[in-house]
């Protein structure tokens, strides 16, 4: 087997940050124009808990941490609506490198157990092996799954996920202190105010902490304090939200989710105010300084319903999820293909299951996690901390067998092949992402492009003298950075642009009239098809591809 000093390693790190806060920054820089619709709610999010407007804070859909986050950032930087989402991807930087970080930490524990396995004569797979590959997992995960352009809280969710994984490491090494057990419940409290899938997965973390402990009477009531801990941490959104609703919630994402998929009974407690039937047309009004109510916090709006769940249904949808996960994320394919060629040329070590093994626990939590997303909905930035977890035990579960002549190259050169790959893998989404960043083609604008239509779409509506108070509304889903831009609040929807377009004029002349009625100034709406409609007092706007108006 190569040789693995500590020289090696250096540069095994070396290049790890490097190549991670590299290409990192290029991706954060050239797609800095990007606009995900969500950054705006975490933006909002913050100002709430800023100015003390707790109502609007308690969010459903989205949990508060990371927006506090960004409001921090943003009186440290002094942004304004203009630039903050080309300024917030420096604090994308920011939670990279602490996600960097707690990952080193997680393999800096991971390590002393791999030295303790290493001088037993237990053989596992070399350190430099495993370091490559782990540091290229969580390469590909974080820079092509997770992405730096994007302004949500999925790498502070990797950092806090790494943290909760060390310190049940280190249980299972024998570090048993109480203070360990209390570290364990803050970190769950925090992931749980990051994002609230943690309070789903709270139950995996405590058991895995149970069951690396090397008893039931020394395990219990650790436990027990790290629940209290993370109880006492998450009380203010749990309160919060279960005051809001009239019952208790810690979120309301799966449960509309699972309305949309699998049907639902009941009628929403906030419906909004329908102003037409067909083509739907509603008014939605939500706290005092929400640019749009409907997705700020868009599971409030559905609260009351209950969704018709089947048992088939949901293993359907599970099926079909967990497939996802390989599709979206197909260099997992690779990862798999080099664990079965070292079982070929070696073995693979579980045990022990009580307490549980490093690696049992590593791999057990990183399927937990990918399986309750798949239980819900999918993409690869949800699963990125459990796919990188997950290897880390597959590393670990590695044995090798005495090799010669070629199979001792397989074994020797395999790993570095497979963390080559993975880099290839950063490097190419790296460029594909700066590509889109910055170049626009026929088919589809740059993110630069669509971030200065916004521009452009607040530009007409201030020359046609809609100012901060005027009531907007705008058909389906477009862009709407320019609302924001314009201190506008979107509180009129029509809802489904398919149905608007496909209705005859008559139609579509009593949705836009519903409007009128209600004292609304304008609507907004983004497509080819408008065009069509300009014979109906539609307009295009000067400076965009496809953005057009309806001006009353």
């Amino acid at each position: 087997m190569m040789g693995c000093d500590n020289s090696r390693i250096f540069y095994i790190r070396a290049g790890f940050w490097i190549i991670g806060l590299s290409v990192g920054c290029l991706s954060a820089y050239t797609g800095r124009y990007f606009q995900n619709n969500d950054a705006m709610v975490y933006v909002e999010i913050g100002e709430a808990l800023w100015t003390g407007r707790w109502w609007d804070a308690a969010n459903f859909t989205f949990s508060p941490v990371y927006g506090l986050m960004v409001r921090i950032f943003q009186a440290l930087i002094q942004t304004n609506p203009e630039n903050e989402i080309i300024i917030l991807k420096a604090l994308n930087i920011l939670i990279l490198a602490v996600s960097m970080l707690s990952f080193e930490i997680l393999l800096s524990v991971v390590r002393r157990l791999w030295g303790e396995n290493n001088l037993s004569g237990d053989k596992p797979l070399d350190w430099c092996s495993i370091t490559a590959i782990c540091y290229s997992v969580f390469l590909v995960a974080a820079l092509v799954s997770v992405r730096t352009r994007l302004i949500n809280p999925d790498m502070l969710v990797m950092a806090i996920s790494f943290i909760c994984m060390s310190i049940i490491v280190s249980i299972s090494r024998g570090n048993l202190d109480y203070s360990t057990f209390v570290g364990l419940g803050a970190a769950i409290g925090m992931g749980y105010l990051t994002k609230a899938f943690f309070f789903l997965y709270s139950p995996a973390l405590l058991i895995a902490a149970g069951l690396s402990c090397n008893s039931a009477r020394k395990a219990f009531p650790r436990c027990v304090i790290a629940l209290v801990v993370a109880l006492v941490i998450s009380a203010p959104l749990l309160i919060g939200l279960s005051i809001k609703k009239g019952s208790f919630s810690y979120g309301e994402g799966g449960r509309h989710v699972y309305a949309i998929l699998f049907g639902s009974k009941g009628d929403p407690l906030f419906p909004g105010l329908v102003l037409n039937d067909s083509p739907r047309t509603v008014q939605y009004q939500y706290g005092v300084q929400v640019t749009r109510p409907l997705t700020f916090d868009v599971t409030y709006w559905t609260i009351g319903v209950q969704p018709e769940l089947a048992i088939k249904g949901l293993l359907v949808l599970f099926s079909q999820n967990f497939a996802e996960v390989f599709v979206q994320s197909p260099w997992l394919f690779f990862i798999i293909a080099w664990y079965l060629l070292k079982i070929k040329l070696g073995s693979v070590k579980f045990t022990p299951v009580m307490p549980m093994s490093v690696q049992l626990v590593l791999v057990v939590l990183g399927v937990l996690g990918v399986a309750l997303f798949a239980l819900v909905a999918m993409e690869p930035r949800y699963v990125a901390p459990f796919v990188c977890c997950f290897s880390v035990g597959l590393c670990l579960s590695v044995r090798t067998l005495p090799t010669y002549g070629w199979k001792h190259k397989l074994m020797s050169w395999s790993s570095y092949g497979l963390a080559s790959v993975l880099i290839l893998f950063v490097l190419d989404s790296a460029i594909d992402q700066s590509y889109r960043g910055l170049v626009s083609t026929p088919k589809k604008a740059s993110y630069k492009e669509s971030f200065e239509e916004n521009v452009a779409v607040r530009e007409t509506l201030g020359k046609n003298n809609i100012l901060p108070g005027d009531k907007i509304a705008v058909i389906g889903s477009p862009p709407f950075q320019w609302a924001r831009m314009a201190g506008l609040k979107i509180t009129g929807e029509i809802l489904y642009q398919e149905e608007f377009l496909k209705a005859d004029r008559l139609q579509r002349s009593l949705a836009i009239e519903s409007l009128r009625k209600a004292g609304y100034r304008a609507v907004i709406a983004i497509g080819a098809d408008y065009e069509r409609l300009h014979p109906e007092g539609w307009s295009k706007i000067s400076g965009t591809r496809d953005f057009h108006f309806y001006l009353f």
